[in-house]
């Protein structure tokens, strides 16, 4: 669920920065024809239009889009792990752990030792 929904926020990220691209050359186009701006001479000024206005938002597009994938990467990563279907191996588990609890019970008595002798 999270995955659609972050696909369909990245979409309208992009379709707003394809909305802003196109908006703002009508903007300047004005501004051309008034004679208030020469194409020419601000390309600079005219690229960082562009960029601050409409690319923002195309960027978060990119970033929101391929965060999607990689929660669908992860999501697909877990849902194929196998399910174990007998009970020996949790049997075994269960047998290892209490050994490890006994290496720790006789770690922690030696310890307890060793500062009663301090």
């Amino acid at each position: 669920m999270l995955k659609i929904t972050l696909f369909f926020i990245a979409m309208l990220f992009f379709l707003c920065s394809i909305w802003g691209f196109f908006e703002n050359s009508k903007y300047l186009n004005t501004l051309v024809e008034q004679g208030q701006l020469e194409a020419i001479s601000f390309n600079y000024e005219i690229v960082q239009f562009y960029v601050s206005s409409s690319g923002q938002y195309f960027v978060y597009s990119i970033l929101i889009f391929v965060s999607a994938i990689l929660i669908g990467r992860k999501n697909n990563k877990i849902d194929n792990q196998p399910i174990r279907k007998s009970n020996t191996n949790i049997h075994l588990s269960q047998q290892e752990s209490n050994e490890k609890d006994e290496e720790i019970d006789e770690w922690l008595t030696k310890m307890m030792k060793k500062r009663k002798d301090n």
